[in-house]
């Protein structure tokens, strides 16, 4: 059976090589979001606008309600990103 197990060896290394392929695409998207993406923090106090989008508000045309409420008050943090 030395056709099955040169099937396999080629199995193998297109396995590889697809893993290879895998992980440079997968650092080149981390790279590119890691590039651009800044995390925002907050501080105690300070005033920030809500994002509207998926809340329910009794508004009788939903194309003309505003696309952020507020200015509101952060009164405490309690994660990194979460007030």
């Amino acid at each position: 059976m030395p056709a099955a197990a040169e099937r396999i060896k080629e199995m193998d290394r297109e396995r590889a090589l697809l893993q290879e392929r895998w992980e440079k695409a997968t650092e080149a998207s981390r790279s590119y979001h890691d590039a651009k993406h800044q995390p925002k923090e907050y501080k105690v106090q300070d005033l920030v606008l809500l994002n509207v989008k998926n809340l329910k508000l009794r508004q009788p045309c939903k194309k003309l309600t505003a696309k952020f409420s507020g200015p509101y008050r952060i009164t405490e943090a309690i994660g990194k990103q979460a007030y």
